[in-house]
């Protein structure tokens, strides 16, 4: 999977949201994927911020293009793996999964999490605010 970038939930919702950054972050949209592990982060944001439905915010993540990424067992044991490197920065399992795909894949990740940046792993950052 070369040329492709993995999305943090937080760089979605930001897109979603037009948060400030949002459009560097919609010039990754075409090579994105992103872990069904942050997806269910989306849907909880779209359902409790944003008070949408279920289908309503199917269909967001639908027309975004964005490929989602089945959480499977080889990301989990990553994720596993690396928690322990992460856990002082306070990261969710979601983030954790975020960063396996990464490392799995090769590729960056686009976050608004600053604090990522800390993170001393071999994934490289893109860091939108």
């Amino acid at each position: 999977m070369s040329n492709i970038i993995v999305f943090d939930s937080s760089a979605f919702i930001a897109l979603l949201a037009k948060e400030k950054g949002f459009e560097t972050i919609q010039t990754h949209l075409r090579n994105a994927v992103i872990s069904s592990v942050n997806v269910a982060e989306i849907y909880k944001y779209c359902i409790d911020v944003q008070k949408l439905t279920e289908s309503e915010c199917q269909d967001i993540i639908a027309m975004s293009g964005i490929k989602i990424i089945d959480f499977d067992e080889k990301q989990s044991l990553i994720t596993a793996k690396i928690y322990p490197t992460t856990k002082k920065y306070g990261l969710s399992i979601g983030d954790i999964a975020c960063v396996s795909l990464a490392i799995i894949n090769n590729c960056p990740i686009i976050t608004c999490d600053r604090i990522w940046k800390n993170i001393k792993l071999n994934v490289e950052f893109i860091m939108v605010r």
